[in-house]
């Protein structure tokens, strides 16, 4: 599990790097006379799932309604992250 944590650590990471949306803002920012840090503070919390083996729990779909605000999307969006809406 420590493996995959660090590798969703990295995603994470390159995501950001990666995002063309958040260089442009703290190239404005540089431009405007300050000194960018970016720091960014992750929480992730794991959960063991009972009396379900691995192959249950990948393919069992949820039916879970949740709502993202327009930030919401905007950062998952700015992640490479896809929000499908039904």
């Amino acid at each position: 599990m420590k493996d995959l944590i660090q590798e969703l650590e990295r995603a994470i990471n390159e995501a950001i790097s990666d995002s063309d949306r958040i260089a442009a803002i703290v190239s404005d920012m540089k431009t405007a006379g300050y000194d960018v840090c970016l720091l960014l503070e992750t929480t992730v919390a794991l959960t063991a799932i009972k009396n379900a083996n691995k192959e249950d729990r990948m393919d069992e779909p949820s039916d879970v309604d949740i709502c993202f605000t327009e930030q919401d999307q905007r950062f998952l969006e700015d992640l490479k992250i896809a929000v499908v809406e039904d």
